[in-house]
């Protein structure tokens, strides 16, 4: 599958990113690129603000993504607008 990891290096999000690669799926970052990625990984990645999402979505769309996990979702406002952003993905985390 192609996922689409908002965050993903961070102490608990990369362990996820670590896990979902290693599950043999495609995997791009959306973060701000102020960590390096977990363990010497070297995935695609799409640098910006989670707030700028709309602003990137024509990158994203170049990936795909069939599952989202985003790991700095914190109010419902924000997981509200990510569901209208990817209504086409299968899964959303």
């Amino acid at each position: 599958m192609r996922v689409l990891m908002i965050g993903g290096t961070g102490a608990f999000s990369g362990r996820i990113t670590e896990r979902v690669v290693r599950a043999g799926h495609d995997v791009v970052l959306y973060n701000r690129g102020q960590r390096p990625q977990p363990n010497g990984l070297e995935l695609p990645a799409i640098v910006g603000e989670r707030r700028e999402l709309l602003a990137h979505l024509h990158e994203i769309a170049a990936f795909n993504p069939e599952v989202v996990v985003d790991s700095i979702c914190y109010l419902p406002a924000e997981a509200e607008d990510l569901v209208a952003l990817f209504p086409q993905v299968k899964r959303i985390v």
